[in-house]
C-alpha cells in the first residue's frame, strides 16, 4: 500500500555444502531515523560495506560523495563510468552478445599502460 514502506532490508544467501558461503545484504531507508536497530554506515548517509571473514578478515566501508550531489548522485556517476569507459571495447568487439568476460579490462583513461 502506498506510503507504508519507508525502509527495506533483504538478504541473498549463496549456500555451499549446506553452509552460507556468501551473503549479500541490502538496506535502504528513506529517512535516517528509521530502523535504528539495523546496521548503518559509520559516517554519512549512504555507504557500501564489504565484509570478508577469513584469515585475515576485512571490513571496508565505501561512502561515495560528490560536490554536485549526495551519495546517490556519486554512486550513479561511479557506476556509469564503467559503462562509458567500455564503449571503445564494445565497438571493437565482434558482433553479437558480449559479457564483461569477453572484453578486456575496462579502466579509466591513463590507469593502465597498453600491452
Amino acid at each position: 500500500e502506498e506510503g507504508t514502506r519507508a525502509a527495506v532490508r533483504f538478504q541473498i544467501i549463496g549456500m555451499v555444502d549446506g553452509r552460507e558461503a556468501i551473503v549479500v545484504e541490502h538496506i535502504t531507508r528513506l529517512r535516517a531515523d528509521l530502523r535504528p536497530d539495523w546496521p548503518r554506515p559509520h559516517h554519512g548517509e549512504g555507504a557500501y560495506r564489504v565484509e570478508i571473514t577469513g584469515e585475515p578478515s576485512y571490513v571496508v566501508d565505501i561512502t561515495p560523495s560528490s560536490a554536485r550531489g549526495d551519495h546517490n548522485h556519486a554512486a550513479i556517476v561511479a557506476g556509469v563510468g564503467r559503462v562509458v569507459n567500455a564503449i571503445p571495447a564494445v565497438l571493437a568487439a565482434e558482433p553479437g552478445i558480449r559479457t564483461t568476460l569477453d572484453l578486456p579490462l575496462i579502466t579509466g583513461p591513463g590507469l593502465t599502460a597498453p600491452r
